[in-house]
């Protein structure tokens, strides 16, 4: 059960879930003991672009930030944070591990902390940097998360509050580390400055969901969260983000062979496939396209498997799929509960998908089917709960 934080105060916040076709962003009110009340959703519009060219789609993906501040600045309603989660392809991440033996014994303070996730921080800008061919100054890096420990061979729960003023001769950390386009987070400071909005803060979708889950009890977890240009895949193993890779399909891809297939432009195709997942076609139609789908989400399932094989191997993958993003397709379920999948995961059965069931999130807002009523802004669900709980820790 997520609880909530113990500040006194009611505090108003935006949260934006920003992917690679569209921008959501919620205004809420967070209180200690009370549930989340969602006083305003600006949603965009969904952008399908005939062929992904990132800084094109990004100049895009900005223009729709502004058009919704634009929203929220007619709204007149007012906020002094924001929490801004990136998902793929506008972050860069990686999990690091650090271990450390000491004679004589020392003890765990702050100030060694500090020093290790800086010597990783570090490393990570300069690794990333060099490998993408651009400057260490074009990263912004995220808060950083302790994701397990071990002290002299024994794990540590909830490593961020108990790691301190231990004594180790032995130390071991797992490290997530992420970081965005330093242009790109300046950007949207400065946009959001110009709004009214005193602090933002940037996290990474990868970064959010650990926590959520981890949380949540599932310490072995496959997250697939199906985006717009992307799909990104989370390996939860062990309580720890072990792995993580994406491929560049997600359902645009499916939406532009859809539309190739039905002769329809990419703005109809977009309509048809949100009727489709909120259930509002015909019987006859809805059967018409899910023989399209079917088949345009074939080369997805490739890919899936593509980054099984290349990115997850030789670990083996958790049974239990968390689908996010536009996972809800029926189309998606089917090629994730392909039996060939049996071999990637640890116990050599097919995958079980999980799903967050709205009626499980209404329990966390006053509010939620007024507001959150579409299957695709599970996102935004999952990142309000995170900021009511997790965000300042």
């Amino acid at each position: 059960m997520f609880l909530f934080g113990a500040g006194k105060s009611v505090k108003q916040k935006l949260i934006f879930d920003i992917g690679s076709s569209r921008v959501n962003c919620v205004l809420a009110s967070f209180g200690s003991g009370e549930k989340i009340d969602v006083k305003r959703l600006f949603r965009s519009e969904n952008v399908i672009m005939p062929e992904v060219n990132l800084r094109g789609l990004w100049r895009k993906i900005y223009a729709l930030i502004e058009n919704v501040m634009w929203e929220y600045e007619k709204s007149g309603r007012k906020a002094d944070e924001a929490m801004v989660v990136f998902s793929s392809p506008w972050y860069f991440s990686d999990s690091r591990l650090v271990s450390k033996k000491f004679d004589p014994p020392i003890v765990i303070d702050k100030k060694f902390i500090a020093e290790i996730m800086l010597a990783q921080e570090n490393s990570f800008k300069k690794d990333t940097s060099s490998y993408f061919g651009f400057l260490q100054e074009d990263l912004a890096l995220t808060r950083s998360l302790i994701m397990s420990a071990k002290l002299n061979g024994y794990p540590v729960r909830e490593p961020r509050q108990n790691i301190l003023g231990k004594r180790a001769v032995e130390f071991f950390v797992s490290i997530y580390i992420s970081a965005i386009f330093s242009e790109a987070a300046a950007g949207i400071k400065k946009l959001l400055e110009n709004h009214g909005v005193k602090s933002t803060e940037f996290r990474s979708s990868p970064r959010v969901l650990f926590d959520i889950f981890l949380r949540e009890g599932y310490k072995d977890l496959f997250v697939v969260d199906i985006g717009g240009e992307i799909t990104d895949l989370i390996l939860i193993k062990g309580g720890q983000m072990l792995k993580m890779a994406s491929f560049g399909r997600g359902i645009n891809y499916v939406a532009r062979r859809v539309g190739s297939a039905l002769r329809l432009d990419l703005n109809e195709v977009s309509e048809l496939i949100s009727n489709y997942m909120e259930n509002k076609l015909d019987d006859k139609f809805k059967r018409s396209l899910e023989v399209v789908l079917k088949e345009a989400v074939k080369e997805w399932q490739n890919l899936f498997k593509e980054a099984l094989e290349k990115r997850v191997l030789p670990d083996l993958a958790p049974e239990k799929i968390m689908l996010t993003g536009h996972g809800k397709i029926s189309a998606f379920h089917e090629a994730l509960s392909d039996p060939s999948f049996k071999r990637y995961t640890a116990h050599g059965r097919s995958f079980s998908i999980i799903e967050q069931t709205s009626d499980k999130m209404k329990g966390f807002f006053k509010n939620y089917d007024q507001i959150l009523d579409k299957p695709y802004l599970d996102l935004i669900g999952f990142y309000l709960i995170y900021a009511a709980n997790y965000a300042a820790k």
